[in-house]
């Protein structure tokens, strides 16, 4: 994630993942409305069923909101085209993940950094304590507004922990270890489209911390980039530290289009 300002929130503890809600609100979005009339649209027809007002508030604004149509994520139309054209759950539940990691920096950062340098150390079971240690950690170094209580980190740490769950970062109902890591190309494409308009060079696309939160280090990048070549999503030519990729697609949107007929034809 570019940039070095960090702001963490509580909003992972109001529901992890949430992925069955997140696809019938993206199904029900409309680019034509503000986040207040879709929420008053939402409670009013009762599309998240019987929850209470407060429910489905805290879900839109808290939730939806920052992951779909926040400034710092893709946007909510990509993933929109992808869920109508049919493609496969696996591939959309990791590419909620990314536009929930863009959208939270606390789960960036404990996935990305923590559990992206377990995995690299060959590490594998996590525990409540070392998410609640990284919490902890975190507010110690000046990172949090205001410091939070053992009870909220334990909220918090629990969040985190089940939304990697549900993202299939994680694996484990009660003890939880890393997941083996295989990343659909469809998401590595929706990845790479979305830095190519970001990042300025092909040698630090490869470098970006964004890969980390599926724990690809610089050889398996450079692996994916070399399968997307030989799968024909673009061209990928490297000499010695010299990396060149000629794009087959002028943007992120061209290349989600491109994802969403593939999935249609094998429909």
């Amino acid at each position: 994630m570019s940039g070095h300002e960090r702001h963490y929130t509580t909003n992972i503890q109001k529901g992890g993942a949430l992925i069955r809600e997140c696809r019938i609100l993206l199904l029900e979005w409309l680019p034509t409305e503000s986040i207040d009339q879709f929420l008053e649209r939402v409670s009013a027809q009762n599309v998240l069923g019987k929850l209470s007002r407060r429910r489905v508030r805290d879900i839109v604004k808290r939730i939806f909101k920052p992951r779909f149509t926040a400034t710092g994520t893709p946007g909510a139309m990509p993933v929109r085209r992808l869920l109508e054209s049919g493609v496969a759950p696996a591939v959309v539940d990791r590419v909620f993940y990314y536009h929930t990691a863009l959208a939270d920096h606390l789960l960036y950062d404990f996935a990305g950094e923590f559990l992206n340098r377990k995995h690299s150390q060959g590490g594998y079971g996590v525990s409540i304590t070392e998410a609640e240690e990284f919490l902890l950690r975190l507010q110690r170094s000046g990172q949090f507004d205001r410091p939070w209580s053992p009870a909220t980190r334990t909220k918090v740490a629990r969040g985190l922990l089940a939304a990697c769950r549900d993202f299939h970062v994680l694996e484990g109902a009660v003890r939880k270890h890393l997941a083996p890591v295989a990343l659909p190309m469809e998401v590595f494409v929706y990845v790479a489209y979305y830095l190519k308009e970001r990042v300025v060079s092909a040698s630090r696309m490869i470098e970006h911390p964004d890969w980390r939160l599926f724990f690809l280090n610089h050889r398996d990048v450079e692996h994916m980039f070399l399968r997307a070549h030989q799968e024909d999503w673009l061209k990928y030519n490297a000499a010695g530290h010299v990396v060149r990729v000629d794009w087959h697609f002028s943007n992120h949107m061209e290349a989600v289009d491109a994802l969403a007929q593939r999935a249609h034809s094998y429909a």
